[in-house]
């Protein structure tokens, strides 16, 4: 058994690589009260960017605006601008898009889908969801979301102790005696973060985070 400040592990971290736009509707933002308008069957769409996106350009025609892998956000500016364009171009436009690698399109505020938006995602299978908060709290909660499910991490078999303020793991293989290790030092007054299993994860700015392994829910 050996113990090792989290930083040694920095190198090792993998990143995630992407999400699918079906997290959205899980119950970390059930907050935001999204629910899908259509093509719930495509909602495997990855997720790759942490950044959301306001597609107004796009919807000006700009197409190469659109970033492939962020999620979409369409508020009250998107839907104003769209109520100057001549339907007949407004339809090219939302099937051009449609047929864009975006994994999910967000509506705010509780707005009404422009006419034929929907029937251009349907055509593009892009799944397309509806809330009835603000663009900037939608954009803000989505921000943080994906970060932290972005985020490049590692799983480690590991104990995690809290060490004066640093995180210590123990690293060993199984039954070389991580747990008596860790048991030894709570009883001298430090604190035990994680047994067993530990995530570390690396932020944008380089610092790194260990905390226990959440079992995926059955």
């Amino acid at each position: 058994m050996r113990s090792s400040s989290i930083d040694a592990y920095a190198t090792r971290i993998r990143p995630i690589g992407s999400v699918p736009a079906r997290a959205l509707l899980g119950e970390q933002l059930s907050d935001l009260q999204l629910e899908l308008l259509c093509c719930g069957e495509s909602l495997d769409r990855a997720i790759s960017h942490p950044r959301v996106q306001k597609p107004g350009l796009a919807f000006a025609g700009y197409y190469d605006y659109i970033r492939p892998g962020r999620v979409q956000i369409m508020g009250e500016s998107e839907m104003a601008f769209l109520a100057t364009v001549a339907s007949a171009v407004r339809d090219q436009r939302f099937a051009h898009i449609a047929r864009m690698p975006i994994p999910v399109f967000v509506i705010t505020k509780g707005l009404a889908p422009p006419a034929g938006f929907l029937d251009a995602c349907r055509a593009g299978e892009l799944p397309v969801l509806a809330s009835p908060a603000l663009s900037w709290r939608i954009i803000k909660r989505l921000s943080f979301f994906l970060e932290d499910q972005l985020m490049p991490s590692r799983s480690l078999h590991a104990g995690l102790i809290e060490i004066y303020g640093l995180g210590v793991l123990l690293v060993g293989k199984s039954g070389v005696g991580k747990s008596e290790a860790a048991l030894d030092l709570v009883t001298r007054g430090h604190s035990l973060v994680a047994d067993d299993r530990v995530v570390v994860r690396r932020y944008p700015s380089g610092e790194l985070s260990a905390a226990p392994r959440v079992p995926a829910a059955t």
